[in-house]
């Protein structure tokens, strides 16, 4: 049975990949701009009325069904792990979110996930900062793999509350909030979903087409007490910003994949703090092509979008003169007088308000293409 679910899910993933290369992506716009604008990833605008009908009509289909693969192949894994999700639940029961204790059941389930998987972590050090000082900050991570990311989300986890735990700041640290697809946080059955809420997961609807308004109003309401909290400190927030568009559309570049909602939620964040966000970029690779596959996970360093005098600038984060676009290079390292903080604009032009989140969605994006880059240079094991 669960073989014949993994080849449904195989053929209904290659079924909607086939569909994107027919639908085509919308082409960037403005290429002089001093840094991409990210466009709406996919554009359903083009395809004459009835075969729109039709494509929409497909996804939907689809997406019922992987909810029907998701649940029975979850019900597979609960049942396989219920002693340890049931032992899990119960630590969790006993340990409030402000405890030290919960931070510990965080640290002990990423390591129980992680134990016999063969991950590499570069660049740690540059969790250190915000750790030291109890800054809550936006994770952004590419999705490939729907596998072997959370592995990899729950090694970076480990390192990250770990060193939490090391320098006694169990108590103060930031709680994580993962956004994920509501769809596969709806197919859990009880005791993983259970899990799921302890680690502070939040569904939010990834609709690949057009999302309705009821979505959109659905996601602002599952996003906007984890916005206010993070402006108060209390929580990190982890994001894949490809949503499954990293598995589905892998054969695009990232900045195509890249979707604004994340420039948007810093854009947010700034307005309300009337001060930074720190994002970092971390970047997974997957050797998939030995006998065990592998994972090399590299921290970046933080970039920090800040608003100030009604103007938003943003810090090069991992983008140097050397490893970039003749577009971000000008942007960040052209000007005679070299400061930490550009301001975000188009030339000597302010830019729109309503263009703010696609700039500094084209920043992030070249951030994690960067980090991405530099995970598939290391040597796997």
């Amino acid at each position: 049975m669960g073989l014949q679910v993994s080849r449904f899910v195989d053929a209904a993933i290659n079924i909607q990949r086939n569909a994107y290369v027919l639908i085509g992506s919308t082409k960037p716009q403005h290429r002089k701009l001093p840094m991409p604008i990210m466009p709406d990833t996919f554009s359903l605008s083009k395809i004459p009325i009835k075969p729109l009908k039709i494509v929409k009509n497909l996804f939907k289909f689809l997406d019922e069904a992987n909810k029907i693969a998701l649940k029975i192949t979850f019900k597979s894994v609960e049942k396989y792990f219920g002693h340890f999700l049931e032992s899990s639940a119960q630590n969790f029961r006993s340990a409030p979110k402000n405890s030290v204790q919960y931070i510990q059941n965080i640290v002990d389930i990423s390591k129980n996930l992680t134990l016999n998987e063969h991950i590499t972590v570069k660049n740690a050090h540059n969790l250190d900062k915000i750790i030291k000082n109890n800054e809550p900050c936006i994770f952004i991570m590419n999705h490939g793999n729907y596998t072997q990311d959370a592995f990899g989300l729950a090694k970076l986890s480990e390192v990250l509350y770990g060193k939490s735990l090391h320098l006694k700041q169990g108590e103060q640290c930031p709680r994580p909030n993962i956004i994920i697809n509501r769809d596969v946080l709806d197919s859990q059955p009880h005791m993983i979903r259970e899990l799921f809420d302890n680690l502070g997961c939040v569904g939010v609807d990834a609709t690949f087409y057009h999302p309705s308004s009821e979505a959109k109003l659905y996601n602002k309401k599952q996003l906007l007490p984890v916005m206010r909290d993070f402006t108060q400190g209390k929580n990190h927030i982890f994001i894949f910003p490809e949503g499954g568009l990293g598995t589905y559309t892998n054969h695009y570049p990232l900045e195509k994949r890249f979707q604004i909602g994340v420039g948007n939620m810093a854009k947010i964040i700034a307005d309300n703090q009337n001060g930074k966000v720190n994002i970092i970029p971390i970047g997974f690779h997957h050797n998939t092509h030995s006998a065990k596959t592998s994972t090399n996970i590299v921290v970046g360093t933080p970039i920090c979008i800040k608003k100030e005098n009604n103007q938003y600038y943003s810090t090069a984060g991992n983008i140097t003169a050397e490893n970039t676009s003749e577009n971000f290079k000008e942007f960040f390292y052209g000007s005679s007088k070299p400061s930490q903080y550009k301001v975000i604009k188009n030339g000597n032009e302010k830019i729109p308000e309503h263009l703010t989140e696609r700039y500094i969605s084209g920043i992030l994006a070249e951030n994690l293409k960067i980090v991405m880059a530099e995970a598939g240079k290391i040597n796997s094991l």
